[in-house]
């Protein structure tokens, strides 16, 4: 049996609860595979050898179970424990950890309940730096002086064909932009998750809707940050789009390609997607995967 334990910036403890007629040892472990394991150590969490374990908070998908040895060497195993930790969610090789917030957002939020600090910063595509802070991006919907479908030095986007450039990478450390494309990141994101994405808030195209967004399953939600033209940086569908950069080039030499779910009308109760490519002169916001 599998037992889920959602935890986003938190800790949790696992515990074994076992009787025996001798005295009885506890070894969790680590689940590394199919009917394989690991032993635990101090580097996996405290209590590794007690019947309270608390796992480090490290981030993704883990898996864990007690093995306890009474004192004539019979064995038994405890249920498997799965521990997401952060946020992420399903692609095709399993558990995906994102970051829980968009570069540029407020990191004192909660990051699964809507609210403007979570919007975060925009990126025209290639920038190691912010097109536009969060702060300049909310604090008006025209278009801003030399920002053109050109790279300037004061809004740069990488002009050539290639993938967005790894040393120009504006995740931290440990982080990185998701593949595009077709078969990539994004788009698994969107085939495994389809059936717990769901829409929050009006999805209605706002400058001041910052109450609408996207949940994929319980660990991952994505605001509708809209994103700003190529040609201006007019701001374009607030509340009702959420489209995120991949690290990907297009087939076509003058575009990126992204990731967008957007509200639809028609369908209220279900959130339309899919896989797109935009001039890598439009600025939209990030969310960084796990390295």
């Amino acid at each position: 049996m599998l037992t889920n334990l959602s935890i986003a910036k938190s800790t949790c403890s696992l515990v074994c609860v076992a009787i025996g007629s001798t005295t009885l040892t506890y070894q969790w472990r680590k689940v590394t595979g199919t009917n394989s394991s690991e032993a635990c150590t101090a580097a996996d969490g405290a209590g590794f050898n007690t019947t309270s374990f608390t796992p480090s908070m490290d981030r993704g998908r883990i898996r864990y179970f007690c093995l306890v040895t009474d004192g004539m060497g019979n064995t038994v195993e405890s249920e498997i424990a799965e521990v997401l930790v952060g946020c992420g969610a399903y692609i095709d090789s399993g558990w995906l950890a994102f970051m829980c917030y968009n570069l540029g957002a407020d990191e004192t939020l909660d990051p699964f309940t809507p609210a403007k600090g979570l919007h975060g910063a925009k990126y025209r595509f290639g920038a190691k730096e912010a097109s536009l802070t969060m702060e300049q991006d909310q604090a008006g919907a025209g278009a801003f002086s030399g920002w053109t479908v050109n790279s300037t030095p004061d809004f740069p986007y990488q002009q050539d064909a290639n993938d967005w450039n790894p040393e120009n990478d504006p995740c931290p450390d440990g982080w990185r932009l998701p593949i595009g494309k077709l078969s990539g990141e994004w788009n698994q994101v969107r085939n495994n998750n389809d059936k717990t994405t769901t829409w929050t808030g009006t999805g209605t195209t706002s400058n001041d809707n910052y109450t609408s967004g996207v949940s994929i399953g319980k660990y991952l939600f994505l605001p509708a940050a809209g994103y700003r033209n190529g040609s201006g940086g007019l701001l374009i569908a607030r509340g009702s789009e959420a489209i995120y950069w991949s690290s990907s080039a297009s087939s076509n030499t003058t575009m990126g390609s992204l990731i967008r779910f957007f509200f639809n009308a028609s369908h209220p109760n279900d959130v339309s997607s899919s896989h797109m490519n935009a001039a890598r002169s439009e600025g939209y916001p990030v969310r960084c995967v796990s390295e």
